[in-house]
């Protein structure tokens, strides 16, 4: 029973497509790694040059401690900084000539020099507390065992590379992509019928069921050894080097780490998406046993393991069964015994899941099968309105099989969740917010303080020593302070001031105090004491980010809308953080608006592309066409003999599938509208979204909008936004629809269909941003991602204007008319429609 059951896995062609998606995802990886080597050196360097500026801050240091006198052990402490500006000297010489082999030394070297400095009571910013413990522990490691200095960021060496796809391979994306495949290989037998026939042999059905499980089992042996010997052939066959099984791997958080090395690291890994993904099949066994489609039983075993993920907080680590999920986590933590626990408390439940699968009655069709009624309506004649019979016939098909059903009632459950997860998020944002400003203003009183006790003391000194009057225009430092301090105090006041303006509701005052708060910090010089410890954002917002902040707290004051947090600072992709992509990803998170009104709650949805996600699922559910017709049952041979031609079958087809799809989609937008007003509020239609103007546009004579560093930008309404963003997913929704029903005319298989429309739809969008760019305005794949379109980031990032809301619209739907028209002339012509 084991060998037939390996044999229908293999025959079904899922380990082909499981071998190609591998295959593909691990290229992708090893090609965008190695355009990324030619800054290797270069980001070397950007690491040693933050060392560089902190020796520098400490020479000053020690130069203005040297002017006011000896103190002790100050030449000792001089001598041991210059041995730490010598080992970074010869540390970067070694960077210039690339000498990796040797690397490691001259940064071992390096890091005892500050270890000593520090040891000789000095301070070192940039590498100090935990931070200088990790880098000396992992030099030292690398320096025992002999290992060359490699590039993480983007490895290409067999060892660095797997651990970076790993996290593709091993974490939810790899199990998401393994229950997809074979989560439903319970359910597939009463789906295709089969279970009858199995039911007629001697075979006890338990037996069947352990054997799809042992069966399961190896498929995950296979899957590891295919994705670790993969990941590590390909880079070896491409001149990446040996294997390096003891390169060091830190592990740990803030409050401790530890290092591993990789082979410990890849064993621990591996034990644990072992037990994550043998859980969630036993998992899908069991949910597949009570379900008679593979659709329902696949999104409840999805829905299923994302609660568990979300919720495994509420039960103390590790004792939740879906602990093991959260691979990311537990793999970069620091080994302490509960690596052991994790898996016995996921092997226990995966055996309790077994057994509850293995005495649990298998649901059957027969009762739903008896239950249904016969089609009522008109009969199909030859005649001009058998596209619309047709629709009404392909409507009545779509609901009595229930997918459709399921698959609205998952995308509500799915939107229900989402909407708590936002609202939790946008009042935590706002509380966060309001903690930070009660925060500020306690500092900026606390600097008041402190710079009118200098000025005192300044005060002081200046009447011994009778220099009062030697300041500019008759100014002592003691003026400087005083002056400073009182700006302190309005911008304590300022702070206090928001708060109250925001429980009275009054925006503009609120805005107000909001713009102060920008241009005190960014743009004012007060005396010799310019920002004394106001802790100022980081030097990576930019000048157009705080340009953008202005003019959109001016927007806000001139329209009066409610504030979204936290608000402050206005994210844009130009600022000038650099190669940091950790800080900006951080600085980008901490000041993201969000809100949970209903038109918000849709931009939320169209910005970041999540719309996406229902128009996959109803092109999964509605654009078979022809080719969901063939398989087993084959009912089109039934269509075919109809007295109707196959162009109305199609264009019936058709209207269906862009009704239904459209009608729920727009249910969809309307549920969100509706959960956002009575949760939260409806939203302001004039909250200000920025909006990217082209370079050819912008340095062109005739532009009056606003610009900053060069580039131009502006403000469009927030319900602008929405409108058009809701209209382009409508119509990319109806173009995909579209095509695979058109695909599936020549192709008979419903997963080649498609995987053709999906590869189709991605090749075309990717080819619409690099090697097809001068026509990217005329694609219609330009336009799948709509909040990029809308804010105008892709038009200025192709520096073209064409691209846009309207030209979308039209290339849009003219695409869709162009492939309904095609698709009709073609079988008009006399095509004749392959049935098996």
């Amino acid at each position: 029973m084991l060998t037939f059951e390996l044999k229908k896995i293999w025959r079904s062609r899922k380990i082909v497509l499981l071998i190609t998606l591998l295959l593909i995802v691990i290229i992708v990886v090893y090609i965008s790694n190695r355009e990324s080597q030619e800054n290797w050196k270069e980001e070397a360097f950007a690491q040693t040059d933050e060392y560089r500026s902190s020796i520098q801050v400490e020479e000053k240091r020690l130069m203005e401690e040297l002017e006011s006198g000896t103190l002790p052990g100050l030449e000792m402490r001089q001598e041991a900084l210059s041995e730490v500006s010598r080992t970074l000297y010869e540390w970067r010489n070694e960077i210039y000539h690339e000498n990796w082999s040797d690397y490691p030394e001259f940064e071992q070297a390096f890091i005892k020099g500050v270890r000593n400095y520090q040891e000789h009571g000095g301070t070192f910013d940039s590498l100090e507390g935990l931070k200088l413990e990790i880098a000396e522990a992992k030099t030292k490691w690398m320096v025992e065992h002999g290992i060359a200095y490699e590039n993480e960021q983007y490895p290409l060496s067999p060892h660095l590379f797997l651990k970076d796809t790993s996290v593709f391979l091993f974490s939810l994306p790899g199990l998401a992509l393994l229950i997809l495949l074979f989560g439903n290989i319970e359910v597939m037998e009463r789906e295709s019928h089969t279970w009858r026939l199995l039911r007629s042999t001697p075979l006890h059905s338990r037996l069947v069921l352990l054997s799809k499980f042992v069966s399961l089992l190896i498929v995950v042996v296979f899957y590891v050894f295919i994705a670790i010997g993969t990941t590590l052939l390909l880079p070896i066959l491409l001149g990446g080097g040996k294997v390096e099984w003891l390169y060091p791997i830190v592990v740990g958080d803030d409050q401790g780490f530890s290092i591993i090395s990789f082979s410990a690291w890849l064993g621990r890994g591996v034990l644990i998406f072992a037990c994550s993904i043998i859980f969630l099949f036993t998992l899908s066994i069991l949910v597949g046993i009570r379900t008679v489609y593979s659709f329902p039983a696949l999104s409840i075993t999805f829905f299923i393991g994302l609660l568990g993920y979300v919720t495994a907080d509420l039960i103390p680590f590790p004792y939740h069964a879906f602990t093991s999920l959260r691979w990311t986590e537990i793999v970069y933590s620091m080994p302490n015994g509960s690596d052991w626990k994790i898996v016995a408390v996921s092997l226990t439940c995966s055996a309790i899941l077994l057994v509850l699968a293995l005495f649990t009655p298998v649901s059957s069709t027969e009762n739903r099968i008896a239950s249904l009624r016969r089609f009522s309506g008109e009969k199909l004649t030859a005649g001009k309105r058998n596209a619309v019979k047709l629709a009404v016939f392909e409507w009545r098909k779509v609901k009595r099989l229930g997918l459709f059903r399921q698959g609205l009632i998952l995308l509500l459950l799915a939107i229900s969740f989402g909407y708590y997860l936002l609202h939790e998020s946008a009042e935590k944002h706002r509380e966060t917010y309001f903690d930070r400003v009660r925060e500020q203003a306690e500092i900026n009183l606390s600097l008041k303080k402190e710079l009118l006790k200098w000025a005192e003391e300044a005060e002081q000194m200046s009447v011994e020593t009778d220099a009062g009057n030697s300041g500019e225009n008759n100014r002592t430092p003691a003026d400087d302070m005083r002056e400073t301090s009182r700006m302190y105090e309005v911008r304590h006041s300022i702070e206090l001031d928001k708060i109250e303006a925001f429980e009275e509701r009054d925006w503009r005052r609120f805005y107000a105090n909001q713009f102060f708060t920008i241009f005190s910090s960014y743009r004012m010089t007060i005396g010799n004491f310019y920002n004394v410890g106001s802790g100022s954002a980081p030097v990576g917002i930019g000048t157009f980010n705080e340009d953008v902040s202005l003019a959109e707290k001016e927007w806000m004051m001139e329209h009066d809308v409610a504030p979204v947090f936290p608000g402050e600072l206005a994210v844009s992709v130009r600022d000038n953080w650099g190669d940091h992509e950790k800080e900006r990803r951080q600085w980008k998170a901490e000041n993201r608006k969000v809100d949970a009104g209903g038109l918000f709650s849709i931009y939320h949805l169209l910005s970041s592309a999540m719309y996406l996600l229902p128009i996959l699922l109803f092109v999964f559910l509605l654009g078979g066409g022809f080719a969901a017709e063939r398989g087993k049952k084959r009912p089109i041979d039934f269509l075919l003999t109809q007295p109707v031609h196959p162009s109305s079958v199609f264009m019936g087809k058709a209207m269906n599938a862009v009704i239904a799809a459209a009608a729920s989609m727009t249910g969809l937008y309307g549920l969100i509208l509706l959960l956002g007003t009575i949760f939260y509020r409806f939203g302001d239609w004039s909250y200000p979204i920025l909006y990217y103007v082209p370079e050819k546009i912008a340095s062109g004579p005739d532009y009056g909008g606003m610009r900053s560093s060069g580039y131009g930008y502006g403000f469009i309404p927030l319900g602008d936004y929405v409108w058009q963003g809701i209209v382009l997913s409508l119509l990319s929704l109806a173009f995909l629809l579209i095509l695979s029903i058109a695909l599936s005319i020549f192709f008979r298989h419903t997963a080649t269909v498609l995987a053709l429309t999906f590869l189709l739809a991605g090749g075309g969008f990717y080819m619409a941003r690099t090697t097809l760019q001068e026509m990217a305005a005329y694609l219609p794949f330009t336009y799948l991602e709509a909040g990029r379109i809308l804010n105008g980031e892709l038009a200025t990032e192709l520096n073209e204007p064409s691209i846009g809301f309207w030209t979308g619209a039209v290339v849009m739907a003219l695409s869709i008319v162009i492939l309904v028209v095609a698709g009709y002339c073609f079988l008009r012509s006399g095509y004749k429609i392959k049935r098996g």
